[in-house]
């Protein structure tokens, strides 16, 4: 108990968060649109179809061929029709889907780093978690549409689980993104 207490007032958790959420904000906003089969093709497209009714669907995504799974539309799905209920642009929609993706990244991230303080120490795990906010690969990875997104998230709440000492279920979901 004392432990726990002494690594809160040792480390201003809760800035360090809200410093990552502002880079996933400007991550989001100044990084590129893949367009070439990254996210406009493989997730953006498909994700048009569904919120929209037009939308190109490529092979991939037919069910004829169903080479790519669409339970990883779902929560992409969710965040789009928050942006259509907020009445943003078809834009809008894309670049809130992006932040909402990077703000449940910084999520992941932040709860590995608070699971590994007791492991690795505050001050370790305090450092790992800034380092990694600002990591320019890891701010842009976590906001974009992708499978790696969604992996990343997976691999970070898996990392927290084992440092607690839990026993892993999340393996099955990260090796079914990939």
């Amino acid at each position: 108990m004392a432990a726990k207490e002494e690594d809160e007032r040792g480390y201003p958790w809760r800035a360090m968060l809200a410093g990552c959420l502002c880079l996933q904000v400007l991550a989001c906003l100044h990084s590129e649109f893949n367009v070439e089969q990254g996210e406009a093709g493989n997730f953006w497209e498909p994700l048009h179809f569904l919120l929209y009714g037009t939308g190109v669907q490529n092979f991939e995504w037919s069910t004829e061929y169903a080479i790519r799974a669409p339970i990883f539309l779902a929560p992409l799905f969710v965040f789009g029709k928050a942006g259509q209920l907020l009445g943003l642009s078809k834009l809008g929609v894309l670049y809130f889907v992006r932040f909402s993706l990077g703000a449940c990244g910084s999520l992941c991230l932040h709860a590995m780093a608070r699971a590994s303080a007791p492991v690795l120490g505050g001050r370790a795990a305090a450092i790992g978690f800034l380092l990694a906010s600002c990591n320019q690969c890891v701010a842009l990875y976590l906001g974009r549409v992708g499978v790696d997104t969604m992996t990343s998230q997976l691999h970070c709440l898996m990392v927290a689980a084992w440092f607690k000492g839990s026993h892993v279920s999340l393996v099955w979901l990260c090796a079914a993104t990939v």
